[in-house]
């Protein structure tokens, strides 16, 4: 990130983390109104509650006391309290509006309890529905009239509206077509930019139904994907039973997987260019169908799966060992 920032001007980061609140970060990096840790609390998720995240968002302030800037900015839909905080101060001089986006609140609230836990897709109950969807059509009005409302505003506003939408509509497919939905919309209003996009090897790869092949689609070659794997060591999840977040040991790679070969090499990091590598008849078996390592907030079982990944990735950063993050 500093050597594209600094070398390549990419001026905008953006984050598999809430949409509004990852913005939120920019009070601390760029605004100077809020704290460290505030900005960290903005980011929600434990996986980005880390030194590491720490030292990145206290070198993002330093950076933007220059001349150039970056903007951190986050695309994900799981959550619809800050838009509909920021939903309310839009319209709390409306006193009867205001009293309907707390209604609103209240019942999506309570939609997102009944799903928690829920893997596969949300269930919106037509009580919920009954409530919601006639008091989303009138915000989605009351948006567009407002004449104290910049085109700015307007869209930013309507965004938070549309984060509800995603929200109810929540499942494990379309969560990944929301997502490059949001990163669109970011890119739409900031059309001079050039982007960082840092998320799960599983969401910005090039697969069916995948953040990376909606992205793929609309923004072409303009897209490039780089997936990390590494060999062995620790990182942080939730156990595999117990589901209490602790330092994780990696399962150790076996013959017949990537990782497994990547680390014959003897180097101990490197960027890979799969792209060359299948164009080559005597390699590209070695980057289409192995066992490749796949692990998110919980340990799995088993953490490799057969992957190709020459189709999902453009690139492979390959880290010999990795070391768990740490608490900022």
């Amino acid at each position: 990130t500093r050597y594209l920032a600094k070398n390549q001007n990419f001026n905008i980061f953006s984050l598999e983390a809430y949409m509004q609140q990852a913005y939120l970060a920019n009070d601390y990096t760029i605004k100077n109104t809020a704290t460290l840790n505030e900005a960290l609390k903005n980011l929600v998720f434990f996986v980005w509650k880390t030194q590491e995240m720490s030292t990145m968002l206290q070198w993002m302030k330093q950076y933007n006391n220059g001349s150039q800037k970056i903007l951190f900015t986050g695309f994900d839909m799981q959550d619809a309290t800050e838009p509909i905080k920021q939903l309310y101060k839009a319209f709390s001089e409306d006193k009867d509006f205001a009293q309907k986006i707390e209604k609103l609140s209240s019942a999506v609230k309570e939609f997102a309890n009944e799903n928690r836990g829920n893997t596969k897709s949300y269930t919106l109950k037509k009580e919920h529905a009954d409530i919601i969807y006639p008091i989303i059509a009138e915000l989605k009005t009351k948006i567009n009239e407002n004449p104290k409302f910049s085109v700015n505003d307007k869209s930013w506003q309507t965004q938070n509206v549309r984060i509800i939408e995603q929200l109810l509509e929540k499942s494990n497919i379309n969560r990944d077509k929301f997502m490059a939905e949001n990163f669109l919309w970011i890119k739409e209003h900031n059309p001079n930019s050039k982007f960082i996009i840092s998320a799960h090897n599983g969401h910005i790869n090039n697969a069916k139904n995948k953040m990376g092949e909606y992205l793929k689609d609309k923004l072409q070659n303009d897209y490039k994907t780089f997936g990390f794997a590494f060999f062995d060591g620790e990182y942080k999840a939730r156990g595999t039973k117990d589901k209490i977040l602790g330092t994780q040991t990696a399962q150790k790679p076996y013959l017949g997987t990537y990782e497994y070969w990547l680390n014959s090499l003897n180097v101990p990091y490197f960027i890979l260019d799969l792209k060359e590598m299948k164009k080559d008849k005597d390699l590209s078996w070695l980057v289409s169908d192995l066992d490749f390592r796949s692990v998110g907030h919980t340990k799995p079982t088993n953490e490799f799966y057969q992957t190709d990944i020459s189709d999902n990735y453009d690139y492979l950063i390959f880290i010999n060992k990795s070391t768990s993050s740490k608490r900022p």
